[in-house]
Parts: C-alpha cells; sequence; structure tokens
C-alpha cells in the first residue's frame, strides 16, 4: 500500500498538490493565523501559507499588510538589544540572556568598522582610532624640521658660528707671512679654526628625517671634529708651556717640540676618536628608532644610538682630552717672567741720602 501511495500526486481544489513520502505521510500544509482584536473578539485571520513540494522545495507567502502587531502597525523588536552601532562593541549583560548586551565603545587604539561587532580590533603599530573608532589613521611623525622654530635657530646659530670660524681662517692665511701670525702659530691656528668650522656645521646633520647615514654621521662627526678641535688646543697649550720653560741659556727644550711634534700630538690624539668611531660603527651604529610613548597620536623618530658604551666611550675620550689641557697649562716660573725682585744699586742709594 505503501509504493502505491507513493505514486499518488495530484492537485485539489483548493490548489494545493497532493502527494505522499516514502512512509506514506501526506505533504504538510500550514496556514499562517494572526490572532487579532476585532470589535472586541479575538479572530483567527489568516494571513498566509506554507506549503511543501514533493522534490521538498517549499512556498511560503503572506500578506503583510494585514498583519497586526501588539505595537500596532510599527514591526517590534525580536532582540533584547539594539545591534551595536560602529565604534562600540557588544558587552554581556550578567544574568540576562545572551542577546541581551550593551553597547561598550571601544578604547582608544581599537576600532570596530562593522555594526554587532564582538570584539574591537587593534590598530597597526603605526596608526591610531579616530574619534569615532571606526577607522585606523595614520599616527603624526615627529623630528626636528628645518623650518620650525627651533631648527630655524639652529641653523642661523650654526651658519654664524661656521662663517666667523671660516672668515678668521680666510684673514689668517691672507696675512700668514705677517709677524703676528707667525708668532700665534698659523699652522696649528689654522687648523683649529678649520675643526672649528666643521663643529659649527656639526648641528644641522640633527636637522631633517633620521635615516640611517644621518645617524651615523650625527654622533661620529661630532665626535671626531671636537676631539681634533681639542687636540689643537692642547697642542696650542704645550707649545706655551714649553715656550715658558725654555727661558734659562743653554735650555733647549723648546728646539725639541717642533712642528713635527706637534703634528703628530694632533694626528695621534684624533686618531684615537677615529678608531672608537669606526668600532662603533661596526658593531652597533646608530639608527633611526620611533618613540611611542611620548603620546598616542604622535609617534617621535629619533636616532638611537646602538651601542651604549661605544656612545659613552666618545664622549669620554672628550672629556679626557679636555682634563689635559688645563693640567698642562700650569703657572709658568716666576724666573721666566722677569720677576724676581732687583736690589737696589748701592751707589745710587749713597746718592740719594747726600742730596
Amino acid at each position: 500500500v505503501s509504493k502505491k501511495l507513493q505514486r499518488v500526486n495530484f492537485t485539489n481544489q483548493f490548489g494545493d498538490e497532493v502527494f505522499f513520502d516514502e512512509n506514506g505521510d501526506p505533504t504538510a500544509s500550514y496556514d499562517v493565523i494572526n490572532w487579532q482584536l476585532i470589535n472586541g473578539k479575538v479572530q483567527h485571520v489568516t494571513l498566509g501559507h506554507l506549503t511543501f513540494a514533493a522534490n521538498g522545495d517549499y512556498k511560503l507567502s503572506i500578506e503583510e499588510e494585514k498583519i497586526v502587531w501588539r505595537t500596532g502597525k510599527k514591526v517590534p523588536t525580536s532582540v533584547c538589544s539594539n545591534v551595536c552601532p560602529v565604534g562600540t562593541r557588544k558587552a554581556q549583560i550578567r544574568g540576562k540572556p545572551i542577546c541581551c548586551f550593551d553597547c561598550a565603545p571601544c578604547a582608544d587604539g581599537t576600532i570596530a568598522n562593522s555594526t554587532g561587532a564582538a570584539d574591537c580590533t587593534p590598530c597597526p603599530k603605526e596608526y591610531w582610532s579616530n574619534e569615532r573608532k571606526d577607522d585606523c589613521i595614520p599616527r603624526t611623525i615627529e623630528f626636528l624640521k628645518y623650518h620650525e622654530p627651533m631648527g630655524i635657530a639652529l641653523t642661523l646659530v650654526s651658519l654664524l658660528g661656521a662663517s666667523l670660524s671660516l672668515a678668521t681662517m680666510v684673514v689668517f692665511i691672507n696675512y700668514r707671512e705677517t709677524p703676528v701670525i707667525k708668532a700665534s702659530n698659523f699652522e696649528l691656528s689654522s687648523l683649529l679654526l678649520f675643526s672649528l668650522f666643521l663643529c659649527f656645521l656639526c648641528p644641522l646633520t640633527f636637522l631633517g628625517r633620521p635615516t640611517v647615514w644621518t645617524c651615523m654621521l650625527r654622533h661620529t662627526a661630532f665626535g671626531v671634529t671636537f676631539a681634533l678641535c681639542i687636540s689643537c688646543v692642547l697642542g696650542k697649550t704645550i707649545v706655551v708651556v714649553t715656550a715658558f720653560k725654555a727661558t734659562f741659556p743653554g735650555n733647549n727644550i723648546a728646539g725639541k717640540f717642533g712642528h713635527a711634534q706637534q703634528r703628530i700630538i694632533i694626528c695621534s690624539c684624533t686618531l684615537i676618536q677615529i678608531v672608537i668611531c669606526v668600532l662603533w660603527l661596526s658593531l652597533n651604529p646608530p639608527y633611526p628608532h620611533m618613540l611611542f610613548t611620548y603620546s598616542n597620536k604622535i609617534i617621535v623618530l629619533e636616532c638611537n644610538t646602538g651601542s651604549q658604551a661605544s656612545f659613552y666611550a666618545v664622549l669620554g675620550y672628550i672629556g679626557v682630552l679636555q682634563s689635559q689641557t688645563p693640567s698642562m697649562s700650569q703657572r709658568p716660573p716666576e724666573e721666566s717672567m722677569g720677576a724676581r725682585e732687583m736690589p737696589p744699586h748701592r751707589g745710587v742709594g749713597k746718592a740719594r741720602r747726600k742730596r
């Protein structure tokens, strides 16, 4: 009987398809009914039908304009809470069903760019959330620029000092044959002015966007040029000290300290600093580094020193050279200054007493 029932398939007078499945059960057909209060009485109003076909498809037809909700024609909310807007996330309420939740705003640095988000997505490291917390925007990168007030002031002072040093050096070169220039040791003075010229230009490397090359040049160039400058001062100090000590006849200490010895002292003192800088650049050189600790919306771009030991070695060596200059410039002996008190001549004293 079941097999014969499965062969039955026809359409009744209401337009519904009648058939039986493999178990002999007839097709399911449902009416969609809406309970409505009409004239003080509850009536069942049919709004639509749900029918199934033999191939498993179904057909649902509803007359939506006839639906009467408890709130009238306005469709009520079918969940406990409304969908969270963008920039917020779902926050579950303890003790209530899962469909009941609060909409908590995303924390700074996180966004939710879709409605009903369960969690906020963190922004990448170089980005930050906007005010609506629905998009990540790039952070502002800060560094010392040329057109800023600090950059302009630093550039003017640096160029002014470099210009004065260069102008003085040109004057020394033009009048190098004069007795005054010869007495001031033309070679050492010119080298000192040239090192000062380079020292004044070093602050310009601290301006602009830091790169790998500028970071390596900033500290090393300043260390080498400053060491050269102090070496020249140390050389001139030694010349002055030896000149004061060579006051007695037969003392040839000044002759032993000539131009060759001066060059050796300057080159050796500067070479040590160059070796320290080369080791620094070879082992762990400075590099551009981003700092995120100053502000959430700003990235400070600066040069990391790399090796702290090398950085302090460069500064320490400069301090050692500076400490040698005062120790060399001791007070010259009184004999060399002709400061000994001369006793009065006896003959002159007698003549004055007679008068």
